[in-house]
């Protein structure tokens, strides 16, 4: 019977120290981001002075949003995850300017050091997924 009773009362003390446990607050996670992918071609270009107003090398892994992307500007700094769709070779590049021959498109141009990453330059063209990585996140 003592046996009952010391079962009976430790397995009372775990539920009662489970519901003094603190419930996790999780307000300041804020909300979740959809990445949507964006299944298109790149190119690449060398750079300099970018539409974001900073300066850059080759050697960099920048990348140029068409306008529609771009906008006015509001994602400047922030990352893309680029992948091949071919070789699924990836690379992430930081956006600084707008690629003025990609209007209308989800097309985007990375800088030489950036499509090396994923593919060869004699290739000029590669098939790739890319999406906006959260705001504030690097590499």
């Amino acid at each position: 019977m003592l046996r009952f009773a010391v079962s009976l009362l430790c397995v009372c003390a775990f539920f009662f120290i489970t519901l003094a446990a603190p419930v996790p607050d999780l307000a300041g996670l804020g909300e979740l981001i959809k990445r949507t992918p964006y299944y298109t071609t790149s190119t690449y270009f060398y750079v300099g002075q970018g539409a974001c107003g900073s300066w850059s090398k080759d050697s960099d892994h920048i990348v140029a949003l068409g306008a529609n992307h771009y906008g006015t500007g509001a994602h400047c700094g922030q990352y893309i995850y680029v992948e091949n769709t071919s070789t699924h070779q990836s690379v992430y590049a930081k956006i600084l300017d707008e690629c003025e021959s990609c209007t209308g498109s989800d097309r985007i141009d990375l800088s030489p050091s950036a499509f090396t990453e994923i593919g060869e330059m004699s290739t000029g063209v590669l098939d790739v997924v890319w999406h906006f990585m959260p705001e504030g996140w690097s590499p």
